[in-house]
């Protein structure tokens, strides 16, 4: 069974099998062996489908577009702010972000001018990884129920948002609040269909806890205090949130390979 299982996923993978790869897909067939049972909704429970498996590991076992594929002007300074002209589907771009080899917590930002956190560094800090534990083994061994729930969390987080806006969408204002000060005074106002497009960015955590906050203070007007104030404090935690979505799933993997490893 656990061939079968193995030999499924490499028919997924549809590719010339590296040696990275039949590495990775021994160490399958000996995960697999290891349940020692015959049947497939137990495997499929521990390791998914052969094709959500594939798509981990080719996931994980992508090599980097060499050196040279990089435009010349990827990344320039202004005003000695880094500026990041690469698409967010740049994988060196995106790695950026989750990289526990760097030990540095801002790193020049995805999109735009200026530095964004190191969530991988961010994870090293609080102890939830250590540096060499992000690694092909470990993300191939994170369980689908992992998989799954992290991609949850910013679905959910947007699917309340849009929710929250449908629902009070006829009682709002024509203008509402869209800045506020430190001690929450509504410094500007905008088109309540500004809401719409913060629904609609990817950032779920940010969009959702802006678009709470002119909900809250939808009739307010500039000057006036309203619930501002907790925004700046809970937007602090939005690096937080996005480090454990990723830290946590990876331990999860971790904790899969040392049984893995223990009870060979």
């Amino acid at each position: 069974m656990s061939e079968d299982y193995v030999r499924r996923v490499r028919a997924e993978l549809g590719q010339p099998v590296a040696d990275a790869v039949q590495e990775a897909l021994d160490d399958l067939r000996d995960a697999v062996g290891e349940l020692d049972t015959r049947d497939d909704a137990v495997i499929v429970s521990s390791f998914g489908t052969p094709g959500e498996y594939a798509a981990r590991l080719r996931e994980a076992l992508a090599d980097d577009p060499p050196d040279t594929e990089r435009p010349a002007d990827a990344q320039a300074r202004v005003v000695g702010l880094p500026v990041e002209a690469r698409a967010l589907t740049d994988r060196r771009v995106v790695a950026r972000v989750w990289d526990p080899t760097n030990p540095a917590l801002l790193v020049p930002r995805l999109v735009g001018a200026g530095w964004t956190v190191n969530l991988g560094a961010l994870a090293v800090r609080l102890g939830l990884l250590r540096p060499d534990d992000y690694d092909a083994d470990a993300v191939a061994h994170i369980p689908p129920a992992a998989h799954t729930a992290a991609r949850a969390v910013p679905l959910a987080l947007s699917a309340v948002t849009c929710a929250a806006i449908a629902a009070s969408w006829r009682g709002l204002p024509e203008r509402i609040p869209t800045s506020w000060s430190a001690t929450g005074r509504v410094q500007r106002t905008g088109d309540r269909r500004g809401l719409l497009a913060l629904a609609a960015v990817g950032l779920a955590a940010l969009s959702a806890l802006a678009v709470a906050s002119a909900l809250a203070d939808a009739d307010l007007e500039v000057g006036q205090r309203g619930t501002g104030a907790w925004l700046l404090p809970l937007l602090a935690a939005v690096p937080l949130a996005g480090m454990l979505d990723i830290a946590l799933p990876v331990r999860a993997g971790l904790r899969n390979l040392w049984r893995k490893e223990a009870g060979s």
